[in-house]
């Protein structure tokens, strides 16, 4: 039995249905719808990041610890000497 494979992108899943192809045909089928599939969440994901950094204006913020403490009193002391 051979399946011919889709994305729907509404939801987000794949569809599979009953095909006249070749037994090979099938493996191949499956294998791009889960690329596509794999492609468009790539990209939806992409675009939430993109929405959320541009909306809510999303910073990194550098916590100090005794060790980036430590690297700067050393940086500090290598350049005056």
């Amino acid at each position: 039995m051979d399946f011919e494979t889709r994305v729907v992108s509404d939801n987000n899943t794949v569809e599979m249905a009953l095909s006249a192809g070749d037994k090979y045909d099938s493996g191949i089928e499956l294998s791009n719808a889960c690329r596509e599939f794999y492609q468009h969440r790539q990209k939806a994901t992409e675009e939430v990041k993109a929405k959320l950094t541009t909306c809510c204006h999303i910073e990194k913020t550098t916590r100090t610890n005794s060790i980036d403490k430590a690297m700067d009193t050393l940086r500090r002391e290598m350049v005056r000497t």
